[in-house]
């Protein structure tokens, strides 16, 4: 007969499977819903002038509405931006590149297709943008001036130009790094995915509706690629969880048929 274990330590265990199993899950549904808004249809921007809510999926481009970004490593002036600073280093199972530094920031823009521009307001957001420039420098090498300005600037982020002086010759001796950007430039296309907020006093030029696409019960989503590539870009916690979830319910399940 099928029954928990007497031990204590057994059913502690039972108990703990279980109950990380259903908070994975937990998690899981309540990705859903956002999950299903970036693979349902997308609408035109002219359609949130005629009463459309709640979640929308809307395609076109990005433009400047009035603050910018400037990308760190090259200058670029952009309206949404995640950076990374990975570095080569080596490790039990050989050499990887390990993220020493990142991070992320969006403007206000309007995103205009062929019908009319709305407002976007990416105060809360996930991004599911595309590598923009990947700037390689090899250890001990004086990167750019913008890349050493911003070393010179970041405490996470030491010198990589270092050398041992051998007196003979002088050894280089830092590690190798990747400067990466992920940009959204004015004049770019993306996706948008978040909901809609009517407002009648928003507007402050010609087509554009009074309505302001911001984050809803989920952060706001920025992609350049299709759906399918943008929820496995931006959920793959998700997908991560539900494995996690199979597999402690699972050990659980095994346990008790022990």
């Amino acid at each position: 007969m099928v029954g928990l274990p007497s031990s204590p330590v057994g059913s502690i265990l039972i108990v703990g499977l279980v109950g990380g199993g259903l908070l994975a899950f937990g998690f899981v549904f309540r990705e859903i819903s956002a999950i299903r808004q970036v693979l349902s249809p997308s609408t035109d921007v002219f359609s949130l002038s005629t009463g459309t809510t709640g979640p929308v999926s809307i395609s076109g481009t990005a433009i400047q509405y009035e603050d910018r970004l400037v990308g760190p490593f090259t200058g670029t002036e952009c309206l949404a931006l995640a950076y990374e600073v990975k570095e080569r280093r080596t490790t039990d199972k050989g050499m990887t590149w390990v993220e020493i530094d990142s991070g992320r920031a969006a403007v206000p823009f309007l995103l205009e297709d062929e019908t009319a521009s709305v407002i976007v307001d990416p105060s809360r957001v996930r991004f599911g943008l595309d590598t923009s420039t990947t700037i390689e420098v090899d250890g001990g090498d004086r990167p750019p001036a913008r890349i050493q300005e911003f070393i010179d600037q970041t405490d996470d982020v030491d010198s990589e130009e270092r050398t041992w002086d051998l007196k003979i010759i002088e050894l280089k001796v830092g590690d190798d790094r990747r400067y990466i950007e992920r940009r959204l430039d004015p004049g770019e296309s993306v996706t948008v995915f978040g909901d809609v907020h009517n407002d009648s006093g928003v507007s402050t030029r010609s087509g554009q509706v009074n309505a302001v696409l911001k984050a809803g019960d989920h952060p706001l989503i920025l992609s350049e690629t299709t759906p399918l590539r943008t929820v496995l870009r931006v959920f793959w916690p998700v997908l991560v969880a539900t494995l996690i979830g199979i597999l402690l319910l699972g050990i659980a399940v095994a346990v008790v048929l022990l």
